[in-house]
């Protein structure tokens, strides 16, 4: 791959853009991108003004904005994936430096080519020398605090043990997950049940029977309760492998089969499917030799023939001695002399983190004389029974006894026999019959890898502390006391209900249960059975003692180290960006997690934050992060995004993020070994465009110190957590998920800027450090203080966080309640709930109508349609900006800084938006743009004290982000009305303004400027041709690689001419001006049209700028004269065409030099 070493132009950048910058910075903001032009000032801010008082805290830093500071940058996620040296450290922190960046994670990507091992004495010493040269050179350094992703598992020496330095761990295998599975028994009275003696073990959850066959939907190895000592055998089933697994954003099929394992996590595994193997695609069959839940050896061979979803295989797996042959169809596929396993069972691997599933008929293990060993054809659910496993006694939690009425088992008439159970005594059955339900915790080892800890424990979490955290701190105190090491970072721990539907168990679990007032018998029946709103109650007291489990002692116990040792913890849930339901499943309740986190943290990877895409991050993290007062809230941007991650798609993410609150970017990732990039894209010298990476940088920098402030929104959205609790993997549930959807992206869509309020910081819940209270009219959690609440439809609601809402309301506040109110009270007092919100609404919850319900000193609102919910939220002055004309593309944030205040504005369209942007504070606004740091007094507004607005024009390319800052100047001159863009506006004198404007037309045009009260007119006719200037036809192109030659070809990809070509190439052309397109006051702008992807400009033989994103557009009048001039244009592409994509690279264009006229104008 030629990289940008290979360009002599590259050497130079930055001196040219430097000297560029200062001729240019007037010009291009207006000209290039005509937003309102502007007029420099560094005037401090005045006290006393229409903006309302200040807050605490110094106001924006024009010097910080033009340059951040390092710790406004972006931090660099560095992988460790590689031999590390001394000399490799020194070279890649360089490398980082010379970009802006000065801040990293050191991040194990623990696989076996990473040397020194993983906390071996080697791993610290090349850590202290990391932290060592990020003191020498003002770097700040954060640890990761595990082997790799997930945490959670302390390299596995608290499982497993093992020897840290001198330190001894003996192994805990007690501390694994712990989920509940479910088995059961009938029985009918009247009679006797054994119920401890009838004990049938553990039947996997991940098995079912249905249609004659057997359903495995993950569960990852489940094994025969028989046969582990078998030896010599053969092994047939028909399978259909199901379209579930999924690789790479595609669906594939797969069946997975076990033999001679001695367990779940030792024997066997082979793989029959299609997943795009290289050499191997369409069909193949992988083998595995699994031990201590490890693949310690895999394999894939080709077969002969696809293998297609859902088509039905008939596959022989023969063992005998060290020789085993395998066949499909009759045909044999494999023979395979291996001696690691002489005998076990057989059984099914089906991935639970990759949803995969298969079906199989027709098991038979045959001894080899032909007898049979084992035969199922699954006629019956009680063919399960027989993968049951031996569990002991005290793994049992609970046993219920469930009459069946009417064919369905009946919550209300449970009878608990746990105490039976332990005591051996017989139950008495009475008349009728019973389902008897074992609920019983068993070691998971299906996610989070070998040795990963049971997060619900409060004992393993302590042990994973002392492992890990306390080995870091007491190798490296000096470097946590002196502040190069920030802190430790916490990535994507895995919880059981994430991996399928068994509730994950502890004793803490138990004891929150407990002090719920329920019991595991009552609470796990429900979770496992569907008995409508009185099961959903119960279900959501299991799910609020494991959510308060997990934040106790995963979350609570990390901060409180933290705090103890004057550091920080970074959080990054797995499931930051899911809706209510989702979301608790796969991380329990983030917000009771994130309040003991010292920085709060998610990511946006795999392509989920990208132009046409909606979701919910950051939302989670930044609500957390605003109601705590937290400093910084973190965000990692663009792991996984592929080789094809572009500067415009780094700028669309990181602006995305930082106009929802995040104020500190990780860049996912520098890897250490550029050659084994597991998680593209790499943000290093690999990659082509590497030396244009501190223009990502400065800008991502720019929107930070931005975002540094105190979050300014006063509108909450209501997170239904009892609801999600309550009906979690129901329809209910996915309903409620989908709408909560959809009231977050209205409110988006309509300029409010929000914050995501948790229900259990309205009703009491103890297990919240603190609660919303109601003072001065408003909602006050935290530094937050919140005017309007907005409910988003629900089934169901805790009746205290209703009585806190109607408090709220009394006091002045605003309750906004849109599609549904609900109807279950979450302690079952439905009636007294349905009282409240009549109270509340004015409105019957069973049939609303839509309200606007005076109550005390304010109102609450009931509204069933989209159109009449915008309409409630501009009535509350909910949005951040009114746009006229509205664009559900442009998203605001409001953020204080001292007495400044900012609005931060982001275009996430596809398309430019012109708009005027109304915003509720009366002032002389001010443009911060993140593009070239600089700092303006906007030249075209109209201040409207009686509408407590001022309202700027706004011009937006895709992408763009702008912040219009009130900072107390004073009544400036300025345009309220104009067609064309004002590069200055000034006073000649107390009867006349003057302004310079951009004209790209001919014509009359009337301009209407102000200053403080007084209005001026003036008028202008512009003349002449404004005509583009086409530079279409040949141009000469050159491949910046050693021999390359100059060609003459037409504008479009050079895929064309090297589909697998990633780096540099140039691009000439000569063109030749009358005096008349140089005349006085006139412009040119080049605008280079489509190009993929970084564009330098060179105009006769000066390099004129760097253009990284849309749109590519430089003013090079100053660089032409008359007669011929030449342009050239080199072009960067990204990786992905020398990694075997085909994106589209180079000048695309069209190219064409665009006219305009700089004109004085006098108003009076």
């Amino acid at each position: 791959m030629s990289g940008p070493h290979h360009s002599k132009r590259f050497a130079r950048r930055r001196r040219y853009l430097s000297q560029a910058a200062g001729i240019l910075t007037a010009l291009l903001i207006v000209a290039v991108s005509p937003l309102q032009a502007l007029a420099r000032t560094d005037q401090p801010a005045h006290e006393g003004t229409q903006q309302g008082e200040g807050g605490a805290g110094g106001g924006l830093s024009a010097a910080r904005f033009e340059h951040p500071p390092g710790d406004s940058r972006p931090t660099m996620l560095w992988f460790w994936n590689g031999i590390i040296t001394e000399d490799l450290v020194d070279r890649q922190l360089t490398d980082m430096r010379n970009e802006g960046i000065n801040e990293v994670v050191i991040f194990p990507d623990a696989t076996s080519s990473l040397s020194p091992a993983f906390f071996s004495e080697g791993w610290f010493a090349m850590v202290e020398h990391a932290l060592r040269e990020a003191q020498r050179t003002g770097m700040k350094v954060w640890l990761y605090n595990d082997r790799n992703f997930p945490s959670g598992r302390a390299a596995g020496w608290v499982v497993n043990g093992g020897t840290v330095g001198g330190r001894v761990y003996e192994p805990h295998p007690e501390l694994r997950p712990q989920s509940v599975a479910r088995s059961e028994l009938d029985a009918s009275g009247p009679g006797s049940f054994d119920v401890r003696g009838r004990f049938p073990g553990l039947i996997p959850t991940a098995l079912s029977v249905s249609d004659g066959r057997l359903k495995v939907d993950g569960g990852y190895v489940t094994t025969l309760g028989r046969g582990s000592d078998w030896t010599d055998y053969t092994l047939s089933f028909d399978t259909q492998p199901l379209q579930t697994a999924s690789l790479g954003g595609h669906n594939y099929a797969q069946a997975g089969w076990v033999y001679r394992a001695q367990d779940t996590a030792n024997g066997y595994i082979y793989l029959l499917g299609n997943y795009p193997h290289v050499g191997a695609a369409g069909g193949n069959l992988t083998k595995i030799i699994y031990k201590n839940g490890a693949y310690v050896s895999t394999r894939v061979i080709p077969l002969p023939f696809n293998v297609v979803s859902g088509r039905s295989y008939h596959v022989e797996t023969r063992v005998a001695g060290d020789h085993i042959v395998t066949s499909v169809d009759g045909t044999v596929v494999d023979e395979t002399t291996d001696a690691t396993y002489a005998r076990g069972t057989i059984g099914f691997r089906e991935a639970t983190t990759q949803h995969e599933s298969a079906t199989f008929d027709n098991l038979r293990v045959t001894a080899p004389d032909s007898t049979a060993l084992y035969s199922q054809t699954f006629d019956s659910e009680s063919a399960l029974s027989d993968f049951a496993t031996p569990v002991p006694a005290g793994n049992v939690v609970a046993v219920a006894a469930l009459p069946v009425r009417d064919g369905k088992p009946d919550l209300g008439g449970l009878v608990d026999l746990t105490d039976r159970f332990g005591d051996g005594t017989p139950w008495s059955v009475p008349d009728g019959d019973y389902q008897i339900e074992y609920y019983l915790h068993h070691a998971r080892t299906d996610f989070g890898g070998d040795g990963y800890l049971n997060l619900f424990d409060e004992e393993a979490i302590t042990r994973y502390i002392q492992v890990v955290h306390d080995e870091y701190y007491r190798r490296f105190a000096w470097a946590f006391e002196a502040g190069v090491v920030r802190g430790l970072w916490d990535d994507e721990p895995r919880i059981a209900t994430g991996y399928g539907a068994e509730p994950p168990w502890s004793d803490l679990v138990e004891d929150n249960i407990a002090r719920a007032g329920s019991t595991p018998a009552q609470t796990l029946a429900a979770t496992f059975g569907d008995y409508g709103p009185a099961g959903s109650r119960l279900r959501g007291v299991l799910s609020n003692a494991a959510g308060d489990a997990l934040a106790q002692a995963y979350y609570k116990q990390q901060g409180d180290w933290a705090r103890a040792h004057g550091t920080q913890i970074i959080s990054n849930p797995l499931s930051d960006d899911r809706p209510p339901t989702w979301m608790l499943r796969e991380t329990g309740d983030i917000h009771k997690d994130n309040q003991w986190i010292q920085v709060p943290g998610g990511d946006a990877i795999s392509g989920r934050v990208a132009p046409g895409l909606r979701n919910l991050v950051p939302r989670y993290i930044t609500s957390d992060g605003h109601q705590q007062g937290a400093s910084r809230i973190l965000h990692e941007n663009l792991g996984a995004y592929g080789w094809g991650v572009t500067p415009q798609l780094a700028r669309y993410v990181n602006g995305a993020m930082g106009v929802r609150g995040v104020n500190l970017t990780v860049l996912h990732a520098y890897w250490s070994n550029p050659d084994s990039v597991r998680y593209p894209p790499p943000l290093q010298p690999s990659n082509p465009w590497w030396d244009s990476m501190d223009g990502v940088v400065d800008w991502t920098g720019r929107v930070m110190e931005l975002t540094r402030g105190q979050a300014n929104a006063p509108t909450a959205l209501l997170h239904p957590q009892t609801a999600a609790q309550a009906w979690q993997r129901t329809e209910t549930g996915d309903a409620l998920d989908n709408d909560f959807r959809t009231i977050t992206y209205a409110l988006e869509d309509a300029q409010v800027d929000f914050d995501i309020l948790d229900e259990a910081y309205l009703n009491g819940d103890p297990a919240m450090k603190r609660q919303a209270v109601v003072s001065d009219q408003a909602l006050n959690l935290g530094p937050q203080s919140y005017r309007v609440v907005v409910l988003p439809p629900t089934p169901t609601i805790s009746g205290k966080a209703v009585a806190r809402l109607e408090e709220f309301a009394r006091a002045g506040g605003t309750v906004i309640a849109y599609g549904q109110l609900p109807l279950q009270e979450s302690d079952g007092q439905d009636e007294a709930l349905r009282a409240a919100l009549v109270r509340l609404f004015g409105t019957d919850p069973a049939r609303p109508q839509p309200t606007d319900h005076r109550v005390g000193s304010g109102h609450a609102v009931f509204v069933s349609a989209a159109p009449d919910l915008q309409r409630a939220l501009d009535e509350a002055r909910a949005p951040a900006a009114h746009l006229q004309p509205a664009s559900p593309d442009i998203r605001v944030l409001r953020v204080k800084h001292g007495p400044d205040r900012v609005f931060l504005v982001m275009n996430e369209g596809t398309k430019p938006v012109d708009t005027t942007a109304a915003f509720p504070i009366v002032g002389t606004p001010e443009i911060w743009d993140p593009d070239d740091g600089s700092h303006r007094i906007a030249t075209r507004f109209d201040a409207a004290p009686g509408n407590r607005t001022t309202s700027v024009p706004l011009h937006l390319e895709p992408t763009r982000v702008l912040a219009v800052v009130f900072r107390g100047q004073p009544p400036a001159p300025h345009l309220v009305q104009s067609p064309l863009e004002a590069s200055t506006v000034r006073e000649v004198d107390q009867d006349t303004l003057e302004a310079t404007v951009i004209a790209d037309r001919p014509g009359d045009f009337t301009l209407v400027g102000a200053r403080g009260p007084r209005e001026y007119r003036g008028s202008l006719r512009v003349e002449g041709s404004f005509t583009p200037i086409a530079l279409d036809g040949p141009w000469r192109f050159r491949f910046e690689q050693p021999r390359a030659e100059w060609s003459e070809r037409q504008l479009g990809s050079w895929t064309q001419v090297d589909r697998a070509y990633s780096g540099d190439a140039t691009y000439e052309r000569d063109v030749s001006l009358p005096a008349q397109d140089l005349a006085s006051g006139r412009r040119l702008i080049l605008d280079l049209g489509s190009v993929r992807d970084v564009a330098h400009v060179s105009v006769n033989g000066t390099q004129v700028g760097r253009l990284l994103w849309e749109p590519y557009r430089l003013d090079v009048t100053d660089f032409l004269h008359i007669g011929e001039n030449r342009i050239d244009v080199t072009v960067t592409n990204t990786p992905a065409n020398a990694h075997g994509g085909t994106q589209q690279s180079g000048l695309l264009g069209p190219v064409v030099l665009r006219p305009q006229q700089e004109t004085t104008v006098q108003l009076s």
